[in-house]
């Protein structure tokens, strides 16, 4: 569902983006909008009735008819039908729109065999929100569906073998809020919440001709209730808006000078920088399931974190994921693999780096379109000497892995910078010794698991005693590649 608020939200936008006209609606405000929708979209679009906006009462409008635009691209083969969508833009008092739609266009693509397609449904679909063009970002949004349903059937003629996917999603409510927060950004925030849904991909076999039905084998996914949200803090709106319109007035001048094009394209990309300053997002999801023959996952708790920053001088990316209550069941699972099956993860990793402002400005000026390679080698090697300089890392934060026999958390800290990365992590155990318990029982009776109980054991003798009594591994790796263990040297891969 977030795709489609997302595109709804972005072309609403542009729509609206016009200062408020004087109400009652009339022909000449619907012509001033027609002139706002040929700079966001092209003077095609209007003029080949892609976009048509009328008057109606004290609002306007707006038709888009994206069907027309697909049939135009005459794309080869198959056949693409989208439905027209309709949103009713009112003129407020404070020059910000009021923006509404009922329903969502329904997405329908087949191939040209009929063999496969792809099809989206939003049923029950409503959009209420505030646009302030000045701020270029709505000021309040709220986005519902009753349901979300999309299907996919993809063959693959080499073999013979086909996948469908169908996706039910259940009502989902979405609602974003923006703040001017001066130099012509905005920081925007968003939530949702979804009610569950269900997943089943089915894959079918090749016919086997004169042989045996091979069966298909099919997946289902039942997931409940999630919420997330997320923020976009200090977005700068109106110069990527500035950015789109010059894009757009560019591709309609026919008489397009390549230098000046870069020259003004640069500038508009230099001042949009760093495009924001801080994105996050959270996902928490509930009572997931997956189960194909016999087998079925489980788990009560699923939470994933995100955090970019923007082209920054310190810029970063983090990812962050947590399951609790996972359980597996499986006849293909050997009793006694039962207590080394995980039960609870968490993990989160940071990549990090200083310059990154520096870098971004530096490949924008040496970049020319018309030499070959268009970004030179020496500033190749400049990008490559600020990334060394910017200090580059990775860091674990402390995390944890639980199965029914083993207690067992990590983190460290990794220097991504040559001549080879350098840092520690320390890991720590408690329960080590029931796994070596297990697995030297299993391996009486099953060759194979002698190299893991050996891996074990080798483990436990490189540990020391750490809090607690637990295990404790502390790994450093130098700028030689050497790799040591508790102040133990390891020796070197060959």
């Amino acid at each position: 569902m977030r795709a489609p608020v997302v595109s709804g939200l972005l072309l609403a936008s542009l729509l609206a983006a016009t200062p408020a006209l004087a109400d009652p609606a009339s022909p000449e405000g619907a012509q001033e909008l027609s002139r706002t929708a040929a700079a966001y979209f092209g003077k095609a679009a209007v003029d080949q009735g892609i976009i048509v906006i009328a008057p109606q009462g004290e609002s306007y409008l707006a038709t888009i008819d994206l069907q027309t635009a697909i049939d135009e691209l005459k794309l080869p083969g198959g056949v693409m039908r989208l439905a027209r969508w309709s949103l009713v833009l009112t003129p407020m008092a404070d020059d910000a729109w009021k923006v509404a739609a009922d329903g969502f266009p329904m997405l329908d693509i087949v191939a040209e065999d009929g063999s496969g397609g792809f099809s989206l449904t939003v049923n029950g679909f409503r959009f209420d929100g505030v646009f302030e063009p000045r701020l270029f970002a709505f000021l309040n949004s709220t986005a519902n569906a009753q349901s979300v349903d999309f299907k996919i059937r993809a063959p693959d003629r080499a073999t013979g073998r086909s996948t469908d996917v169908a996706v039910h999603q259940g009502a989902i409510a979405t609602e974003t809020k923006a703040v001017d927060v001066g130099g012509g950004a905005a920081t925007i925030a968003i939530e949702q919440k979804i009610e569950g849904g269900h997943e089943t991909v089915r894959a079918t076999p090749k016919p086997n001709a004169g042989g045996p039905a091979v069966p298909p084998v099919e997946i289902v996914y039942d997931f409940g209730p999630s919420s997330s949200e997320g923020s976009l803090e200090g977005l700068r709106a109106l110069a990527l808006r500035d950015l789109w319109l010059f894009l757009v007035a560019r591709a309609d001048q026919a008489d397009l000078e390549p230098a000046e094009f870069q020259s003004e394209l640069k500038a508009k990309v230099l001042t949009a920088l760093p495009i924001w300053d801080k994105l996050t997002a959270t996902l928490g999801l509930r009572d997931l399931t997956m189960e194909t023959t016999g087998i079925k996952v489980a788990l009560k708790n699923l939470s994933e974190t995100v955090a970019m920053s923007g082209l920054t001088a310190r810029g970063s990316l983090e990812f962050g994921v947590k399951v609790g209550d996972l359980s597996v069941n499986s006849a293909l699972l050997p009793a006694w693999a039962e207590p080394l099956t995980p039960t609870a993860f968490d993990f989160d990793v940071k990549v990090s780096a200083a310059g990154l402002d520096q870098i971004v400005r530096l490949a924008i000026d040496d970049f020319d379109i018309r030499s070959k390679p268009p970004l030179p080698p020496a500033s190749g090697e400049k990008i490559k000497a600020l990334l060394i300089s910017g200090e580059p890392k990775l860091t674990i934060s402390p995390g944890h892995l639980t199965t029914g026999s083993l207690d067992l958390s990590f983190e460290g800290e990794l220097a991504l910078t040559p001549p080879k990365p350098t840092g520690r992590f320390k890991v720590m155990a408690d329960g080590l010794d029931k796994i070596i318990a297990i697995v030297g029982k299993a391996a009486e009776s099953d060759a194979r698991l002698q190299k893991a109980l050996l891996g074990a054991t080798f483990l436990k003798g490189l540990a020391v005693a750490g809090p607690d009594g637990k295990l404790l591994w502390d790994i450093e790796l130098g700028a030689d590649g050497a790799v040591s263990v508790n102040g133990m040297p390891m020796p070197k891969a060959e």
